[in-house]
């Protein structure tokens, strides 16, 4: 590994891949945990699953109203 992959790492400006952060982590004998921040990414992880789950009530409430709609036509 080189300083110029180094210095990206630690000032945040590049993400190892999981396969970099596994021989970064084992090379000083700790866990992935011990070597890298997650804190932030798990606000964001967290910020895209709340997305995602709006979206997905959006659709189906969205759904459901079209279902609601063909019954109360086809029953008229």
């Amino acid at each position: 590994m080189t300083r110029q992959t180094i210095t990206p790492l630690e000032v945040g400006k590049y993400t190892a891949s999981l396969i970099l952060a596994y021989k970064i982590a084992h090379y000083f004998g700790l866990t992935i945990e011990k070597v890298f921040d997650f804190s932030e990414m798990e606000g964001q992880i967290m910020d895209t699953f709340k997305k995602k789950v709006r979206t997905r009530i959006s659709v189906l409430t969205l759904l459901g109203n079209l279902l609601f709609m063909v019954i109360v036509f086809f029953s008229l």
